[in-house]
């Protein structure tokens, strides 16, 4: 994603510093993973926007992607799910601060709803996620398929075509996130739910993987990396763990985040072993997280719907 400065975007699919001291170099490799922690509690972002057409009080503001852009303010896109919008009824807000944590975040209105002439669902776009590449801002999301956004400075986008000249970047189910491995071969590898697996235990899902040498190239067949951790916490939310997958590199391993369950591998597609650190123990409130490197400080996002929450919160993470 880039070399170098100190600017801010994502870390393996969402937000993450470019400078070098952030990102796995060679002769940094560990014999064994690292494991992260909660360093503190959680703090409150953003609650369900007041949105300016299609109000409703279910409202819910759900998946999401944080950014800094070129203007140094951070930026939070995320899906809202709820409205009164016709169909699935999701569609896309943003936020701005002029401080991750520090400052309140400033309702900006509906960022984007889906454009049927695109390929797009009616009334259904969902899971937005940032990245910054050759210049240039990717800012991609699902509706019938892998859908992105492009622009100069993180805060003026336009829907783009990919190098095949369409709107559809490739076929897919949801909540996509993309992780940089070029460093290490060269490929940029897309993580997102599929609805297409034979697994009865999780009604029906899985994770699936893509990989291509460019953004906007033609992505590889998908690779089926499983849904970890054995049998599903919660039976009546059965494919909750094959939702949101979120994978970083890190020190010569690859760290998944399975909601708040971690689990480490030294291959991007290879998930066998056992979980890391379980970070949030117990029925699962918090979800879909994002890692957050501002500085010297790492932070990891989420949001919640229930148990008293409602909206996305975020907590400082540490490595041990």
């Amino acid at each position: 994603m880039g070399g170098g400065g100190g600017k801010v975007q994502v870390q393996g699919g969402r937000v993450h510093a470019i400078r070098q001291g952030v990102r796995t170099l060679p002769g940094m490799n560990r014999n064994t993973p690292l494991v992260p922690r909660l360093a503190g509690p959680w703090r409150h972002l953003v609650s369900p926007p007041a949105l300016e057409r299609h109000a409703s009080p279910r409202a819910q503001a759900v998946d999401f992607t944080l950014l800094q852009a070129d203007d140094a303010r951070w930026h939070l896109v995320a899906c809202v799910r709820g409205t009164s919008a016709p169909g699935s009824g999701r569609l896309t807000y943003r936020w701005s601060s002029d401080d991750l944590i520090g400052a309140p975040w400033t309702a900006m209105g509906i960022f984007r709803e889906s454009d049927p002439t695109m390929g797009h669902e009616p009334h259904h776009l969902q899971a937005p996620f940032c990245v910054s590449d050759g210049g240039r801002w990717w800012m991609f999301c699902n509706s019938r398929g892998a859908h992105c956004l492009t622009g100069a400075n993180g805060i003026d986008f336009a829907w783009t075509r990919n190098r095949a000249g369409s709107w559809t970047f490739f076929d897919m189910g949801r909540d996509l996130q993309i992780l940089d491995n070029r460093q290490v071969d060269g490929l940029w590898y897309a993580y997102y739910t599929d609805p297409g697996a034979a697994d009865p235990l999780r009604h029906q899902h899985t994770v699936s993987c893509r990989t291509c040498p460019t953004l906007d190239g033609v992505w590889s067949p998908p690779v089926d990396v499983g849904v970890l951790g054995g049998a599903p916490r919660d039976p009546l939310y059965d494919f909750c763990e094959a939702e949101s997958p979120f994978v970083i590199r890190r020190d010569g391993w690859y760290y998944r985040f399975q909601h708040l369950d971690v689990f480490a591998s030294r291959s991007p597609t290879d998930w066998t072993g056992a979980v890391c650190t379980v970070l949030a123990p117990g029925r699962r409130r918090l979800l879909a997280p994002e890692i957050v490197v501002d500085g010297e400080r790492t932070w990891i996002a989420a949001y919640g719907y229930d148990d008293g929450l409602n909206g996305i919160y975020i907590a400082p993470l540490a490595w041990c």
